[in-house]
């Protein structure tokens, strides 16, 4: 899912549900960290692993201002993300 679905359903729900805006903010938030944790790498030989470090908060009082916010926690997860380059320990690129 793609984030134009996520904001449709959700403009819907709230359009629809004013009240139960948050329950229905919080389902569609649930339903894209679980994408998210399934589209992340395991990695090796961390101690935080990137998908299962995935977190979530939905912030605002009224159904106009809430907000759900997903992030991820790992100390590594730029370096996937970005992207970085891997040298061996006299300095040879490696890879990418």
């Amino acid at each position: 899912m793609d984030i134009k679905t996520f904001m449709g359903r959700l403009d819907s729900y709230i359009k629809e549900y004013p009240l139960e805006a948050e329950k229905a903010m919080r389902k569609e938030a649930n339903r894209m960290k679980k994408e998210l944790v399934s589209a992340s790498p395991v990695g090796k030989g961390r101690k935080r692993k990137i998908s299962k470090s995935w977190k979530m908060a939905i912030n605002g009082n009224s159904s106009s201002t809430l907000e759900a916010t997903l992030r991820n926690t790992s100390p590594h997860f730029h370096l996937v993300e970005r992207g970085h380059v891997m040298k061996t320990m006299h300095g040879k690129i490696k890879g990418f």
